[in-house]
């Protein structure tokens, strides 16, 4: 189980974090199976290795900024999915979102143009 989730032993001093461990584990390991059955169930044959290989490359930036005022904007970019892994993502009926995001403050409009202009 743990060769397919590709984790190393890990020796717990108590039952109680041993038996939380082996409960992870096993959830860990449907996840796995539940993605690959999907997976295959559309046609795409990988192993978990390969589902891992190939999603590892996508990343999301997040950037933290504080204003004058002492507010925290958060804002997120998120990188253009490759081709394999918008297969992945739409056999997995799951949302690759584009472009930049935020955190949902209420000045994000003010400072949003500004921001934009100095990436460019």
């Amino acid at each position: 189980m743990k060769s397919h989730l590709g984790m190393r032993p890990i020796h717990h001093k108590t039952d109680t974090n041993s038996e939380a461990h082996i409960y992870i584990t096993v959830i860990a390991y449907h996840f796995v199976i539940a993605t690959i059955k999907k997976l295959r169930s559309k046609g795409i044959n990988y192993n978990w290795n390969s589902i891992r290989e190939a999603l590892v490359s996508h990343r999301r930036v997040t950037t933290t900024f504080t204003t004058k005022d002492d507010r925290v904007i958060n804002i997120r970019q998120n990188g253009e999915p490759n081709k394999k892994q918008t297969g992945i993502y739409a056999a997995l009926k799951l949302k690759a979102e584009k472009g930049l995001k935020h955190d949902g403050c209420r000045s994000w409009g003010k400072y949003k143009n500004q921001l934009v202009q100095n990436l460019d």
